[in-house]
């Protein structure tokens, strides 16, 4: 896994994610999570979608609390 995550990233990023806590991943890929469900459109009713627009709020808003050193 971690080869893996260096070849797609490269080494420098690679570490600073695999530093990170385990509740730091979690946030981070619960904003990857909310940003693609953004993409929902066409025939979604309008609350659907203010559900996830303030989904992904939350999201960003706890990205804001993972340290960037």
């Amino acid at each position: 896994m971690k080869r893996l995550l260096i070849r797609i990233l490269g080494p420098k990023d690679a570490r600073a994610i695999l530093r990170l806590s385990v509740k730091h991943r979690i946030y981070c890929v619960y904003f990857c999570l909310s940003f693609c469900m953004l993409g929902i459109g066409d025939d979604s009713p309008i609350w659907v979608i203010a559900l996830v627009a303030a989904n992904f709020v939350n999201a960003a808003r706890l990205l804001k609390k993972i340290p960037l050193e």
